[in-house]
């Protein structure tokens, strides 16, 4: 289908920006210093509250109304949530009431430890809706230092600042990370 086309051709035009864009060669790559040292090695003051600025203005965007918006619990979202509670209270048919293992995958595949880590959060914030999406929004806003970091290291500070500015005002982004 077109989709799939468009999604595939924008993957492969990515690596191939990534790949003429790099500005080290293969060789100055064995030479120079880690990766925690070109990713944070360099920053500027006013680099690190630019993105300070922005990912707290990501989770402020992203906690807006969080208990309003969408009242209704998404058809994913209740599902996971519910398996966080039998997390806590030991109740998972499928498993035959055995535990369900930290290191798996369960509903639609998705990785069991997520569901241990939101039934830490409802266990400390109650059994509500709005400490599992305000979990699911800290981890939204803190993709924004991660795409910054990327964008610097591939392409430069610029780069990296519109990257990050893209993740804090996308409403998809917002949406999906609540």
């Amino acid at each position: 289908s077109i989709s799939a086309i468009t999604w595939l051709a924008a993957i492969v035009l990515s690596v191939a920006a990534a790949r003429l864009h790099d500005r080290q060669g293969i060789d100055e790559l064995n030479d120079s210093p880690s990766l925690r040292q070109r990713i944070f090695g360099d920053w500027a003051g006013w680099e690190w509250a630019a993105v300070a600025l922005l990912t707290l203005l990501a989770l402020v965007l992203r906690l807006y109304r969080i208990n309003q918006l969408l009242p209704f619990v998404h058809g994913d979202e209740g599902e996971m949530a519910m398996r966080s509670l039998q997390i806590l209270h030991g109740d998972i048919p499928e498993f035959n009431g055995q535990t369900l293992p930290l290191f798996s995958t369960s509903f639609l595949n998705h990785p069991t430890l997520f569901y241990y880590l939101q039934a830490v959060v409802l266990y400390i914030g109650g059994e509500s809706i709005v400490p599992l999406r305000v979990f699911s929004a800290i981890f939204g806003a803190m993709c924004v230092p991660l795409i910054y970091g990327i964008g610097r290291l591939g392409w430069g500070w610029i780069a990296g600042l519109t990257a990050a500015w893209l993740l804090v005002a996308s409403h998809v982004n917002i949406q999906f990370s609540r």
